[in-house]
């Protein structure tokens, strides 16, 4: 179920580990150059240490970003907080680094920091919106992957359901297999497995099938009890749903999901119920 969200995070931990080394080895080799060609000793570990300190500090400040991403999801807000962010996490890291250039290396010097810096600021501000736009597609792919793997369970869910639905013996008592159902003054028979779907009404439940509606004076959790876990399924905190009789299924932007039913009804599937929907069926 979480197989492709998975593979997402280490693809993304493995591409950070890799661009972090290869700029590391750039940077190292690029002074170890600069310093030959001065006719200063290159000093490879201390070389090492200052590159993977300027540039490691880096993986903070992307979790930082992940953070903001996460609580604020890829709406037009997350890109003014990330806007806003920029420019104070890049001025710290320009003066982190700069007081790393002057403690490593022998050219810089302390009363010439702030020319650093200010130096520095410009390339820190595009290392940052790398790094934000590296965060936020990522993440764009994560939640696709999760997606994914939500409408293939959703998928075997609704199959497993039909498939239960089917073998269910029309006599059972329990779950039961046929409902009495107030239609304005009468009372009718209907088979449960006929049933689109069930929805609150107080202390009744309104009965759904074959584009009709009744009502029977039971709450709906009281209800839920007494229906087939495997094919019936609460989609909302007012609705219940038969798997057998959807016709197709799909997930919206805000996380929720839309079912279509074999009458032709729409009926959403909430957030709060979606992730238990798929592991009660699974189960």
């Amino acid at each position: 179920m979480r197989l492709h969200a998975a593979l997402q995070r280490r693809w993304a931990a493995a591409a950070v580990a890799f661009a972090l080394i290869v700029t590391i080895v750039a940077a190292v080799l690029t002074l170890a150059s600069g310093r030959h060609a001065a006719g200063v000793p290159a000093r490879w570990g201390e070389l090492v240490v200052w590159q993977a300190l300027v540039y490691g500090s880096w993986v903070p400040i992307g979790a930082v970003v992940d953070r903001l991403v996460r609580r604020s999801g890829l709406t037009a807000r997350l890109a003014l907080l990330l806007y806003a962010c920029g420019l104070p996490l890049a001025a710290a890291h320009a003066a982190f680094a700069t007081g790393l250039d002057v403690l490593f290396s022998p050219a810089a010097r302390a009363p010439e920091a702030a020319g650093h810096w200010a130096a520095r600021m410009p390339i820190d501000l595009l290392v940052y919106l790398a790094v934000a736009t590296f965060v936020v597609a990522v993440r764009a792919q994560q939640l696709a992957a999760e997606a994914a793997d939500r409408a293939a369970g959703l998928a075997a869910a609704l199959d497993a359901a039909r498939a239960a639905a089917a073998r269910a013996s029309p006599g059972a008592a329990e779950p039961p297999a046929h409902l009495f159902v107030s239609v304005g003054s009468r009372r009718m028979v209907v088979d449960v497995a006929e049933v689109e779907w069930f929805a609150s009404a107080g202390n009744y439940v309104v009965v759904n099938w074959e584009e009709r509606e009744g009502l029977i004076r039971e709450t709906l959790s009281a209800l839920e009890q007494r229906l087939d876990p495997a094919v019936f399924a609460r989609s909302h905190r007012s609705t219940i749903v038969n798997l057998a009789r959807v016709r197709e299924a799909a997930s919206l932007a805000d996380g929720s999901w839309r079912l279509v039913m074999s009458g032709g009804a729409e009926l959403v599937v909430s957030r709060t119920y979606r992730d238990g929907v798929l592991e009660r069926l699974r189960r």
